[in-house]
């Protein structure tokens, strides 16, 4: 570790000295305090850092031309990748392949929903957890379950948002799964630290419920020191193990990729679809950075530590 006066500036502005070894969910709770303000007031010194560049981060679209010298802007760049439209286009900077965007846009009567084919993902580009998403398939919203006519998508969307979003709208192609069926199948979500794969989480999607599995690189099922099988998160638990996926080592290639241009920990969601490996989006504080068990916050928080101890 660095001694405190060796830190980079943007520790000493924000926090107290840190401890040898944080946990994964501290870690995560420092930087969503750091990068975002949160929790905000004038007792957060992170509040007055920067202000307008941090709402920059979160509403300014950025470019695939654009050379990586110009996303890396100051030292807390990564998190305008939570905006989800400059996350593709991050990952399309890296050549990780993208579902098709059929239209982005703020007002939602511009949207051209009768031009879209039948199967489509509508979301915002700023937002978690499924929050104003529709996944259609077929005229059915398959995070409700309900059947929907595509006006009364139009309508849902502008009582979510407004006629008018605060953030933009991306309306997405929605690919097969790799049995080749449009429905919510199985999501992959790898815990990377730079070029470092830490875990991969494989979540089986039923409605808006999700089976999650967590697994080691080699496709082992992650165990806490006793042998209990998936213990990572406590209120996500599952375990429902299954075969190794076999697009998993071209998963874990765009991981790495991606988690190196990162530069510091991130989740990177992807799919295993009928044709190949897309990207889904980047996760900077997955599930806000609570409920994970011991073993979790201990494992990950050891690998934050061993590869980047002095970052965010």
């Amino acid at each position: 570790m660095l001694a405190s006066d060796d830190r980079p500036a943007v520790w000493q502005h924000t926090c107290a000295p840190m401890p040898v070894i944080m946990t994964f969910s501290e870690r995560l709770r420092l930087r969503k305090s750091i990068w975002w303000g949160s929790p905000g007031g004038w007792r957060n010194r992170s509040t007055w850092h920067r202000p307008v560049h941090r709402w920059l981060d979160r509403v300014r679209l950025r470019d695939r031309s654009w050379p990586l010298e110009r996303w890396c802007c100051c030292d807390q760049w990564q998190r305008c990748l939570n905006n989800k439209w400059n996350a593709r286009e991050f990952a399309a900077l890296h050549g990780v392949a993208l579902p098709e965007l059929y239209w982005s846009g703020r007002r939602v009567d511009d949207l051209p929903i009768n031009d879209l084919p039948d199967n489509y993902v509508i979301r915002p580009a700023w937002g978690a957890g499924g929050l104003e998403t529709f996944v259609m398939a077929g005229g059915v919203e398959l995070l409700s379950l309900q059947r929907m006519s595509r006006s009364e998508v139009i309508e849902r969307l502008r009582k979510k948002v407004g006629s008018v979003a605060r953030f933009p709208i991306l309306a997405e192609q929605f690919l097969a799964n790799e049995q080749g069926h449009y429905e919510r199948g199985v999501e992959y979500t790898f815990y990377v630290f730079g070029d470092r794969v830490g875990l991969v989480q494989q979540i089986l999607r039923t409605g808006q419920q999700g089976i999650r599995t967590t697994y080691h690189p080699d496709w082992t099922v992650f165990r806490d020191a006793r042998g209990e099988e998936d213990a990572f998160n406590a209120k996500r638990a599952g375990p429902l193990s299954r075969p190794r996926p076999a697009s998993l080592d071209e998963m874990l290639d765009i991981a790495r990729t991606l988690g190196s241009a990162y530069a510091t920990f991130v989740r990177v969601d992807l799919y295993a679809t009928a044709q190949g490996c897309y990207f889904g989006e980047f996760s900077s504080i997955p599930f806000d950075g609570k409920g994970y068990t011991p073993a979790a916050d201990s494992f990950l928080g050891r690998l934050w530590e061993e590869t980047f101890p002095d970052r965010i």
